[in-house]
């Protein structure tokens, strides 16, 4: 998110504001699980909503509760995994509960590529926009419920507008 400046000391939240859009909002420090076998806890309480669903998932505690807060700002639900033994069991789990899924293409033990092949399996697969620090494009062989890789960093805007194509107003 290059349009972002992180301030302060991590001692409860960190404020965060983007230069492009002058949003203010304070993200607090996460500890992505080492053992990622363990299930995630489930934060949706079981409620109904009608917001659209995302799934993040990425390795970077900071990028990741960064992004799921901004998210969740423009009226998203956000499930946020570190993990992608985690991610796929929510999205295991949960089914087609998800409308979209962002997940980084680098990942610790694993790639944002073999996620998608293993969810792409599911019968209830939700679509899923890779994320990357390198300029990469889709190839014939992509698992087909991959629509697209945003490069990072990337812009609020640009975000946005990614978002805006599956329908969701950002």
């Amino acid at each position: 998110m290059n349009k972002g400046i992180v301030r302060g000391e991590f001692g409860g939240s960190v404020p965060v504001q983007f230069k492009e859009t002058g949003e203010r909002f304070g993200v607090r420090p996460i500890v992505v699980r080492n053992n990622c076998s363990l299930a995630s806890e489930d934060t949706s309480g079981g409620a109904i909503s009608r917001r659209p669903r995302l799934l993040l998932l990425d390795d970077n505690p900071v990028f990741l509760r960064a992004l799921g807060r901004l998210l969740e700002t423009h009226s998203f639900n956000v499930d946020m995994e570190g993990c992608h033994k985690a991610a796929f069991n929510r999205v295991f789990e949960k089914g087609s509960v998800y409308d979209l899924a962002l997940v980084d293409v680098h990942l610790k033990g694993s790639s944002g590529w073999d996620f998608a092949r293993k969810v792409s399996q599911l019968p209830d697969s939700p679509p899923i926009l890779l994320m990357s620090g390198e300029a990469l494009s889709l190839s014939r062989d992509a698992p087909k419920n991959v629509k697209g890789i945003l490069t990072k960093p990337f812009s609020v805007k640009r975000l946005k507008q990614v978002i805006d194509g599956w329908g969701y107003s950002v």
